[in-house]
């Protein structure tokens, strides 16, 4: 079971917010902080560009969803805040073939 414990965004283009994540055993939770964050991606021009970008990303440890507007040039990152960083999206999303701008 995942619920959101306490939604927050700030003045960045990021959201926080935490779940708890319980197992069968109701006495095990644990509490992710998790993070949102957009970045505006340059030369994605088809459905394989959206493909490529977010597989690139859903590697980085600690990715839980990409979501990509192509028409916009927007890729959405949700992941653990603990496992992962924005820097490792600009890079993997670089590595692929991409500019972040």
């Amino acid at each position: 079971m995942i619920r959101v414990l306490k939604p927050h965004a700030d003045k960045r283009s990021a959201e926080r917010f935490v779940c708890a994540f319980r197992a069968s055993d109701p006495k095990i939770e644990r509490k992710v902080v998790m993070e949102k964050t957009v970045m505006n991606v340059k030369g994605m021009t088809c459905n394989h560009c959206v493909q490529t970008i977010k597989g690139a990303l859903g590697a980085v440890p600690g990715v839980q969803q990409v979501d990509v507007l192509l028409e916009k040039g927007e890729v959405t990152v949700a992941y653990e805040e603990s496992k992962a960083r924005p820097a490792q999206f600009k890079e993997a999303v670089e590595e692929a073939g991409y500019e972040v701008a």
